[in-house]
């Protein structure tokens, strides 16, 4: 084998091996694309095209009241166990904690408790939404629960445990 054969041989390897590195590059960031875009979906569903009719304005008697809307909001973060296992974690943090600490507590109890570890994405979504509410913020690198937040969680934590003595069936 001449040097020009080795040199063709080598460039041929190498090409395959930056082809293989590349196409695995791509493919995992695909699939947290694809988690990202299928958490969009579940969070902000697509609008229906708009009517060229136009809707009724509610009547005030229609509208909720302030109580109903945060019975609402309780509920809902009852059910969204992320957001409440988030919460819960950053509460007992001191100072707050780095988003790869948070990623890494949130897998681990979602691990011991028999659930799936979550992508980097999910979790980074569900933070955002927990920012965009005010109830996380972002403070020189930390992650920190606000007022607000800490309010949320000791209600729901409330929550839980009147729920755990008192189960309702209805």
């Amino acid at each position: 084998m001449n040097k020009t054969e080795l040199f063709v041989c080598l460039l041929a390897v190498g090409l395959i091996a930056c082809d293989l590195l590349v196409r695995l590059r791509t493919h995992r960031h695909r699939k947290d694309r694809f988690i990202e875009s299928l958490f969009d979906t579940l969070l902000q569903p697509a609008l229906l095209p708009q009517s060229s009719t136009k809707s009724p304005v509610p009547k005030p008697a229609n509208l909720p009241t302030p109580e109903s809307l945060a019975e609402n909001l309780l509920r809902h973060f009852q059910q969204s166990a992320v957001s409440r296992l988030v919460l819960r974690i950053l509460a007992l943090q001191q100072g707050g904690a780095v988003e790869a600490g948070l990623l890494a507590e949130v897998n681990q109890h979602l691990v011991q408790t028999g659930k799936r570890a979550l992508p980097p994405a999910v979790v980074r979504r569900v933070v955002m939404i927990l920012m965009g509410a005010d109830l996380v913020a972002l403070n020189q690198g930390r992650l920190e629960i606000t007022n607000a937040g800490r309010q949320l969680n000791t209600l729901l934590e409330a929550r839980s445990l009147t729920e755990q003595t008192h189960p309702s069936f209805g």
